[in-house]
């Protein structure tokens, strides 16, 4: 298991969604990233070297949680006056104070959600690049995640990069002279 493992710190970043969980766990050389939607776990590897770019693109999602929240909640605000029907709450009767106390404990919910949705901050979806693709980074759907995610990845990438490029280049191959003894150019006259 990961948390038994020296070689990997986790991240506080991903967690749990409707379709499974995510969470991210740093290495030596590369980001591993597991999947786990009901018995089926996924591993990605990102070597820190081959990233080429992280970023975060903002959406519009919290918004429309906030306004179904909202939504519900003065239906249910209305539905519970209309049940008093002008009356105080001591003149209705027992079921229609049941049902008067229920749509308002429920307007009191979704307004608990309106507040925690808000709390949570505007809602992302993150993308690591490398050379060869554009991956999603599943279950970074905050912007606060992003950022942190960004922030404890970024200097790791920055350093396994100029460790890279500090080591010297492969010398390019230059054509060797035909009197080195390398296939040059044959001689005039001469059968190639």
């Amino acid at each position: 298991m990961l948390r038994n493992d020296p070689e990997y710190r986790r991240l506080k970043v991903g967690g749990h969604g409707a379709l499974g969980s995510a969470s991210y766990w740093l290495g030596k050389r590369h980001l591993l990233v597991v999947v786990v939607a009901g018995y089926i776990e996924k591993y990605q590897r990102f070597q820190y070297r081959d990233v080429q770019a992280l970023f975060m693109r903002k959406t519009r999602v919290h918004y429309i949680w906030g306004f179904g929240f909202a939504a519900v909640a003065i239906g249910c605000s209305l539905g519970a006056f209309q049940t008093l029907k002008g009356q105080a709450f001591a003149n209705l009767d027992t079921e229609s104070r049941v049902g008067c106390l229920v749509l308002l404990g429920l307007a009191l919910v979704f307004i608990g959600g309106i507040i925690i949705n808000a709390l949570r901050g505007p809602t992302c979806v993150c993308y690591l690049r490398t050379a060869l693709q554009t991956a999603p980074l599943p279950q970074v759907s905050r912007w606060k995640q992003a950022e942190r995610l960004i922030a404890a990845l970024s200097p790791i990438v920055l350093a396994a990069q100029a460790s890279t490029q500090a080591t010297p280049a492969e010398k390019p191959l230059e054509p060797q002279s035909p009197a080195e003894g390398g296939a040059g150019n044959p001689a005039p006259g001469g059968l190639a």
